[in-house]
C-alpha cells in the first residue's frame, strides 16, 4: 500500500465546542481587562487562545459580541450571587444596611480568588471608559435587576432613606 504525499490540513481543533468557547472567552476576558475594547484585537485574543481568528469569528460573530459574551458570563454570575446573598439575609432576619453592603460587594470579592476572576473585576472598572453603546446596555443587562432589588432592601431596612 503506498503512502499518501499529501499534507493533512488543518482540521477542527481537539476539543468540545464548550471547551473552546471557554478558552476563548478567558483568553479575551484577560485582554480586554488589560487593553480595553479599542486596544484589544481578534488576532491577540486568538494568539491567547491557540486558536485561529476565524474560530473566534464562528462561535461570537463578532468583537463587540465577544465582548458582551465575556463580560455578561460573570456580570450575570455576580448579579445571581448577589440575589442568593440578598435571599440568605432576608432569610436570617439580619436585615440592615452593613449587611445588605455586604450582600451586595461579596460576590465581586469573591473572584479575587483566580486570575480571570481579578481580570473580569478590572474589566468591570474599565468598562467605566469605555463608550455608552459599549458599555451602558452590558451593565444594565446584567446588573440591572439585581441592583434594583437591593435598592428596596435599603428602602425596607432604613425607610427614611432617600
Amino acid at each position: 500500500m503506498e503512502k499518501s504525499t499529501k499534507k493533512k490540513r488543518p482540521g477542527r481543533p481537539v476539543g468540545s465546542p464548550e471547551n473552546l468557547r471557554d478558552k476563548i472567552i478567558d483568553a479575551a476576558e484577560i485582554l480586554f481587562s488589560e487593553l480595553g475594547y479599542a486596544g484589544t484585537t481578534l488576532r491577540g485574543i486568538a494568539e491567547s487562545a491557540q486558536v485561529t481568528q476565524a474560530l473566534i469569528n464562528y462561535y461570537f460573530g463578532s468583537k463587540h459580541n465577544l465582548f458582551s459574551q465575556v463580560f455578561l458570563r460573570r456580570g450575570k454570575q455576580v448579579s445571581y450571587r448577589r440575589m442568593e446573598c440578598l435571599s440568605e439575609l432576608k432569610r436570617t432576619g439580619n436585615y440592615d444596611a452593613t449587611s445588605i453592603v455586604r450582600a451586595f460587594l461579596q460576590p465581586t470579592l469573591e473572584l479575587r480568588g483566580s486570575t480571570n476572576g481579578r481580570a473580569f473585576i478590572r474589566l468591570q472598572a474599565r468598562l467605566h471608559t469605555e463608550p455608552p453603546e459599549i458599555s451602558y446596555n452590558l451593565r444594565g443587562e446584567a446588573y440591572t435587576y439585581s441592583t434594583s432589588e437591593f435598592v428596596k432592601a435599603f428602602q425596607e431596612a432604613v425607610p427614611g432613606l432617600t
